[in-house]
């Protein structure tokens, strides 16, 4: 792309040289995962051989089906150089560099093949937003300082009161479309919250019955646009987890079910597989058949053992564990079918600077 980027957008030849020797090392480390103890070699997992950086918190992002989004660096090995966007074809083994990021930029929200993205100017500070195709988004200005994004639902600007609390009731909750949850009071350790969903404004609304996450609250909602509704879902942490008001410590009753919220209001409470481990399911995605449950891990977890913390694999009242170790940055592809994660071993491996050390993989569960 050929945004402005000052001195350091200049190429030089021998720049172009490393970059393509880079490439070709990549290219040739891109393996399938062989399987370890605790594995499940029923799909197939692959390794680009990529190191993902920390910031923003090894997030990944789908562009289509085939394509990943993700942050690396110009050498895409720990210690090489600027943080710097990576475009990974999945279908083709393909590695290509974009803007740079880190502290200077960043993803906001990927929608129907779009991103929502912005730089930072790196003597002046100004924040310019661009929305579009990654290779030559046009500039997306915000509307005004009252406005906020929208990086969960329809990833556009929409008003601060509608997207989140400013501490005060009632207040909506912004979710997909003209959709939201109208929260009349916040949820405490002693008092359980109450919200309403609403498909449009001056319906009469559905009552919950649970609390939305935030302010005392145990709830998070994500949308399923396969089944085209939304899952409401407790954390899930593990029972036996010490209770306190240490976050870390902070112990939730455990729930054998979760809530789908269809978007005329209707719902219906699901049970959870009851073989399951009892420990934190700390991520939930949706499939094109099931979920993918991240489980972060229900024993203790050490810098060389992860505990049962990995994927998993559920479909109604069944589960399978996937791949155990250290993951962050799950997304899943617009069909579907393919996960991105960042991937170690366990943490020491995550933390590592030196090979073994966290790689962008990606699991196929449609095949």
């Amino acid at each position: 792309m050929n945004r402005k980027q000052g001195k350091t957008g200049r190429t030089t030849v021998s720049g172009v040289m490393r970059l393509l020797r880079a490439i070709m090392t990549v290219m040739a480390v891109v393996v399938v995962l062989s399987c370890t103890a605790g594995d499940n070699p029923a799909y197939e997992v692959t390794d680009s051989g990529i190191w993902v950086a920390p910031n923003p918190i090894t997030a990944t992002f789908w562009l289509d089906n085939n394509r990943v989004f993700f942050n690396s660096n110009e050498k895409l090995v720990p210690d090489g150089g600027p943080e710097r966007g990576v475009i990974w074809d999945t279908s083709t083994g393909k590695v290509t560099l974009s803007h740079p990021l880190g502290k200077w930029g960043g993803v906001l929200c990927v929608r129907d093949g779009k991103v929502l993205y912005f730089l930072r100017d790196r003597e002046t500070h100004k924040v310019t937003h661009y929305f579009g195709s990654i290779e030559n988004a046009p500039e997306y200005p915000p509307p005004g300082e009252d406005m906020r994004i929208d990086p969960l639902f329809d990833c556009d600007w929409v008003p601060r009161k509608t997207a989140s609390s400013s501490g005060n009731c009632p207040y909506r909750y912004k979710l997909r479309g003209n959709n939201y949850m109208e929260v009349f009071k916040i949820g405490t350790s002693l008092s359980r919250g109450r919200m309403v969903y609403h498909e449009h404004s001056g319906d009469r609304g559905t009552e919950m019955p649970f609390d939305i996450a935030g302010g005392g609250t145990n709830h998070y909602i994500t949308y399923n646009r396969f089944i085209d509704a939304y899952i409401a879902r407790h954390p899930q942490v593990d029972p036996k987890a010490r209770p306190g008001t240490d976050w870390k410590k902070r112990s939730y009753p455990r729930t054998d079910s979760y809530w789908i919220i269809e978007r005329n209001g209707t719902l219906r409470r699901q049970f959870y597989p009851a073989t399951m481990p009892g420990q934190t399911l700390s991520g939930f995605f949706p499939l094109r058949e099931g979920y993918l449950v991240h489980g972060s891990g229900g024993k203790r977890i050490t810098a060389t053992d992860p505990g049962d913390g990995g994927l998993y694999l559920m479909r109604g009242e069944s589960y399978e564990r996937l791949i155990v170790g250290s993951i962050e940055g799950i997304s899943v592809s617009p069909d579907g079918c393919k996960a991105a994660f960042s991937y170690a071993r366990n943490v020491k491996e995550d933390l590592s600077r030196k090979r073994p050390y966290r790689t962008l993989k990606i699991i196929n569960l449609c095949k």
